[in-house]
This record gives C-alpha cells, structure tokens and sequence, in this order.
C-alpha cells in the first residue's frame, strides 16, 4: 500500500511540477514586466477607456512585418443607449487605404440617419495581413464588451496569413489543434520569452507589402488548401459562437473581389480562363463572363482573393448556425470591377457604400421611427468624402501597385497608364477644409475624423493647426506611439526641431524598440545641420531593423552631407539591396557619383530614380545635369523640358535647358530661356552670364 501511494504521489508530482513551473514562470515574467498584453484591448491610463493594443500583432507576426490596428477608443462601460457594433476582418474590412473611410464608417452614417434617436458605435478592429486564426481571439475578447451586434467580413487572407500554406509570416501549420496552441503559446509571457530566446528562422524583414509573397504560390489542387477551408469553417463557426455567448446577432458577409478588372496574379490555367472572360464580356454575355472569370481567381496560385470555396463556406455557416447573410458577393454582381475596386479586392468609396447600404439595411433596432437612407452623395457630405480624399486614397493604391505582384499582371501598362491619367490633376486640399471643419465642429470626439482631418492640414500647409490638433488628440491616448511620432512629424517639419525630438523621445518611452521614432528623431536632427548626430539615430533604427531601406538610405545622405562619399554610396547600394525601386537611393547614389565625377553611373542612377518618380521634376533636372555632362545633349534636352513641364518656374531648369540648346548652336531657344530664367529670379548672375555669350542675344535682352 505504502508504495503504490508512493507512486501515486510521484505520478502526481511528474504531472503537477511542470504546470507549477509554468505559472511560477509566468508570474515571475508578468511581476517583471516581460514580454506584452496578448489582448487586442488595453486600458488607457486614467480613463474608463481601452485602446488597441499596438504589440496585438506580435503574437502572430515576426519583427519588421508586425500589423497594427487603426486607432480608436472604446469605454469601458459601454455609455448607456449606445447600440455598439464590432467589425471583424481583414484590410478590406479595415478599409485600406483609408481606415476613416471604411464600409464601417459609412455604415456607422447611414445607421445615424436611418435611427437618429440611437446612437451607434461601430468599433472595426480588422487588421492587415491577419485571417480567422487571428480575428477568432479579437471575436472572443470582444465578447465580454457589451457588443449590440457581431459583423464579420473576412476571407481574403485565409492562405497567404498567418499559418497558411502561403505565408510569409509563421510556420505553415495546416493541423488546427497545432495552431490553436501556438496561438495560446505566444499569448503567455512564458511563449514570448522562449520565443524571443530561440534564433530567428531568417533575417528580419521589413514590410514590402504583397510583393513578399509572389513565390508562394498555391495551385488549386494543393493538398492543403482542403485542411484550409475545413479551418476556416472551425474558426467562423466558433466566432459565431462568441458572439452568441455574448446574447447578440451574428452578421456574416461573402467577400466581394475584383473579378473583371483584376487579372490574375500567377498561374497559366488562371490567365487562360480570364482571356475567356474578357472575350464573353466583350461579346456583352455578362453572366458567362463573370463565371469565366470567378474561375480565373479560383485559379489563380497567388491566393489573395477569397474564392469561390470560402464563400461557399460563409453561407453554409450562416444557414447552419441561423446568421444573418449578407451576400456581398452576389450584390456586387457577376462582374465587378475597377468601379468598386482599386485593385484585386480594396473598395473604392462607391464599393464601400454599397456593402455598407447593404449590410445596414439588415440591422433593425425595434421601437425606433425610421428615417430615409442617406443616398451615395449625402453620406460623401456627412463623412466627409472629399475629392481630395479620393484623389490621396487612388495615389495611394497606385504607389503600392507599382511592384510585384501587380507589375506582373497582364495588362498591367495599360492599367497603370489609365490610373496615373486620372492622378493627372491633384485635388487641391484646401477645398476640402469647410467640409472638413464643419465635420470637426459636430463630431469633436471622432478620432478618425480628427486624424484624417491632421493630415489634411499638413497636406494644405497650415502645420500649426494640425499641431493643434494633434495636441488635442494625443491626451485622449497617451499610449499610443504611433500619435507621438505624428505630431513630432509636424513639429519637425514645421521648424520645432527640439520640440518634436522631444515627441519622438515619449514615443520611445512607450516602445524603446520603436525604429520609426529613431529614424524621425535622425530626420529632426539632419533638418538641423546635425548630420553625425543623425547618422547615429539612423544606425539605432537599422540596430532594431536592419531592413529599414529608409534608414540605410538616410544614413547615407548624412554620410554624404559630411563628405563621407565612400562610405554613402556603400549604404545607398544598401539600402537598394532592401529595396530595389527605392527612388530616394537611387537619386542619393546618382548625387554621390556625379559628385565623384563618375558621370556615367550617375545617369544610370538617375534613370533608375525617374522611372520610379516619373513626376518628380528634381530627379528629371538631376537626370538632365548628368546627361548634360556625357554630353548627351538631346536626352538631357528631353529630361529638361519634361522637369519644366512638372515645374514651369524653375530659374535653374530654363537656365541649364538654356546651357544644353546653346551647346546645340540653337541660340535663339537658348537666350529665351536664359531670359525666363531672369524673370522668375531677378539677379540670376548666372543666367545673365550665360545670356550675354549667346551670338546676337546679349543686346536682345537689354
């Protein structure tokens, strides 16, 4: 007897000890501070109020690729009578490329004028890059905060995000136990520390958005994706589930994609079923069309769309569990295109608007009087929905599909040479300023308002007010650092170096590992001649990130402001290891080699500079100065007048133009515009000089 007890006991002990190792662990971790809050939620210090969680994202990302959420504040308590919304999903949920603007947003309108005796609050805690394995803990956690009504549009991410077979982010982990528990695992300070412990898997990356992905591709008959939707399914049903625990509706929503306008990313087959579609589509057969080309995504190996598989799964969910279906993908139509979409699957305002209308309509609040639904123009008004919103939102998605994979499209010239056509005429900022306050004015607690509205400030040049603002906002969320280092940006472009170093410093306070507030703090201190100090914030920056392209690139150009030409162009060819098509470094490499005399490679440089920032006149003028040199005349004439046409009053472009013909014995184009070169900078010595050796031209001009 005595020794069976004996080895119960140990039996006991061999279960028990690593378990009370494990929280001897982690309280000792979370007493010392180690490690971050797994929550998506945390509280704001001296408020009834909670913040995302800026590091949520490290449970499921690597340094340099972490997502964040899009800021926002929620009490805690709900305020009475608030009918609160959570909004689950991916980029396109969050509403890339504007988060103010998101079909939540517009939804969060339409509800107020449809039941302006309630007042909702729609809480979008969708983040880039994420899937389901990542959106069910947010559901859960949400759960527990007085939601009114769960909605979910999800889909996208289910094979490139985290744990997918096409990721770039974790492991590809197809077993759904396995994954659950690593997501557990590095939700305990215990899982951080052994994880931070363990040699990363490859070098650090920083974010280069969908072009990280273009070798990974996924055919239609990898074994895995089964396990994939069969995944997908178990996380739904589940967030269902929580919002259910929470006693409240659930709404789900297909995804809707770009199926006419957005050719397929990789793969034969794919590319071959889209030239049927535009075929059927040409031949006004809009239903074959739309089947031709729902196949060509299905077909499509570089899975960035939700296919037809997943929304399949998001109605037999709905219909088993008793959700409410939106189904987006049906509403959009057969063959939606560039006129919902910007690319493969973020909304235009018009695409948000309609799965807004959509979904808000779906959403009764019994007892209430209902009003009409604002149409697409007066929600524009309310938001505000400005042309220079749409035109920053268009150059914004245009920037980002100028690398891979969008460049390998087919069609893709002809595509890009339509959009930069319609980013021809920039909108001006400044018509956008009444909307915009009389907006501010009502809505004084609408932080993505206030942070749209910053930014519209700086763009229209009036910096003190967006440090105002900026001033106004940053007590509401101390802990976010992402507010610090916007309101040093302002500061230092608006002259206040030391006060913004002073931002970027409290930003680091909250985040010491927090690479963008080194690479601002580089940037104050090189606007102030400070080129050494500069060059130490940057190499902190490159310490924490050593594929910050921006900080190598930096670096070099404060290397090179103290003479240090070597040593620039070596971290200039850095920085265009990280980042190939990074214009700056190819016009600061191009700038240390003309320096250096090598004329040569500094046109090389240029070229590659000015066919990333076509529209840059300073890159055309530098291009135009180092084919001068080689004395290319006719390209650095080209070069010179195509810098004059993106900035028509540039005394030293008409003057150097001026140089070039007069090189060409074409004097009488010369002398004019050694002439406009005076008129735009009265005393141009240089300009008169050049004038008065033009055969028959210097008495002209007297």
């Amino acid at each position: 007897m005595c020794l069976r007890r004996e080895l119960g006991i140990r039996a006991a002990l061999a279960v028990l000890s690593p378990i009370a190792m494990f929280f001897l662990l982690e309280t000792s971790l979370r007493v010392a501070g180690a490690g971050f809050p797994p929550t998506y939620f945390v509280p704001v210090p001296g408020a009834d109020k909670l913040a995302p969680n800026g590091r949520f994202g490290e449970r499921f990302f690597p340094k340099g690729l972490v997502r964040v959420p899009a800021p926002h504040l929620l009490a805690n308590p709900k305020t009475a009578g608030v009918y609160r919304i959570f909004v689950f999903g991916e980029s396109a949920a969050m509403g890339v490329p504007e988060p103010g603007l998101s079909f939540g947003r517009i939804m969060e309108v339409l509800l107020a004028r449809r039941y302006p005796g309630v007042r909702f609050e729609v809480v979008n805690t969708a983040m880039t890059a994420i899937n389901s394995h990542a959106i069910l803990p947010i559901a859960r956690e949400c759960a527990g905060y007085e939601p009114n009504l769960f909605m979910v549009y999800m889909g996208n991410n289910e094979v490139v995000g985290p744990y997918g077979p096409g990721t770039v982010f974790t492991p590809a982990i197809t077993w759904l136990p396995l994954i659950r528990l690593n997501v557990w695992q590095r939700s305990t300070r215990s899982g951080q520390w052994v994880g931070s412990l363990l040699p990363a898997r490859q070098p650090r990356q920083d974010w280069r958005g969908m072009e990280m992905f273009k070798d990974h591709l996924v055919p239609l008959d990898d074994s895995k994706l089964a396990d994939i939707y069969g995944n997908f399914r178990r996380n739904l049903e589940d967030i269902v589930a929580a919002g259910r625990s929470a006693g409240v509706p659930v709404l789900l929503s297909t995804v809707a994609v770009n199926l006419k306008d957005s050719p397929p990313f990789a793969g034969s087959a794919s590319a071959e079923r889209f030239r049927a579609g535009q075929q059927w589509m040409a031949a006004g057969d809009t239903a074959r069309a739309g089947e031709a080309f729902a196949r060509a995504r299905d077909l499509d190996e570089l899975r960035f769309r939700a296919d037809s598989r997943i929304n399949n799964v998001i109605r037999e969910v709905a219909a088993r569990q008793r959700a409410i279906l939106v189904d987006a993908e049906r509403v959009f139509g057969p063959a939606p295109g560039d006129e919902l979409f910007y690319e493969h699957v973020h909304l235009r305002f018009a695409g948000n608007y309609l799965l807004a209308r959509t979904m808000a309509e779906r959403i009764e609040v019994p007892g209430q009087p209902a009003g009409e639904w604002p149409d697409a123009e007066r929600a524009a008004a309310l938001l505000p929905y400005t042309p220079w919103d749409g035109y920053r939102m268009a150059a914004r998605m245009q920037a980002m599909m100028e690398r891979p994979p969008f460049t390998n499209q087919p069609g893709y010239e002809a595509a890009r040479r339509q959009r930069l056509g319609e980013l021809a005429t920039p909108a001006d900022p400044a018509g956008a300023l009444p909307l915009y306050r009389a907006a501010v004015a009502v809505r004084t607690k609408d932080i993505q308002l206030a942070l749209r509205y910053v930014d519209l400030l700086r763009a229209a040049g009036r910096l003190d007010e967006a440090v105002e603002v900026w001033r106004n906002l940053i007590p509401r969320a101390p802990i976010i650092k992402e507010w610090h280092a916007g309101l040093a940006g302002v500061l230092s472009e608006e002259g206040r170096q030391d006060e913004a170093v002073a931002e970027y410093r409290r930003a680091l306070e909250l985040d010491p590992e927090y690479d963008l507030a080194h690479f601002g703090w580089g940037l104050a201190l090189a606007r102030k001649k400070r080129a050494a100090e500069a060059a130490e914030q940057y190499q902190e920056a490159l310490r924490i990130n050593p594929a910050y392209a921006e900080a190598r690139n930096n670096l070099a150009l404060s290397f090179a402001a103290q003479g240090r030409l070597g040593e620039a162009a070596a971290e200039y060819e850095r920085a265009l290891e990280l980042e190939p098509d990074l214009p700056e470094a190819w016009a600061g490499l191009g700038a240390v080699r003309f320096q250096a005399g090598d004329f040569t490679r500094a046109a090389e440089a240029y070229a590659r500079a000015v066919r990333a920032r076509p529209r840059t006149a300073q890159l055309r003028y530098d291009y135009g100065l180092a084919l001068s040199r080689l004395d290319k005349l006719d390209e650095a004439i080209d070069q010179y007048r195509e810098a004059l046409r993106l900035d028509a009053r540039s005394a030293d472009i008409h003057n150097n133009l001026g140089s070039a013909l007069a090189r060409q014995r074409r004097y009488p184009e010369a002398a004019a515009h050694f002439r406009r070169a005076m008129e735009l900078r009265p005393g141009f010595a240089a300009a008169r000089l050049n004038l008065e050796r033009v055969p028959h031209a210097s008495s002209e001009g007297k």
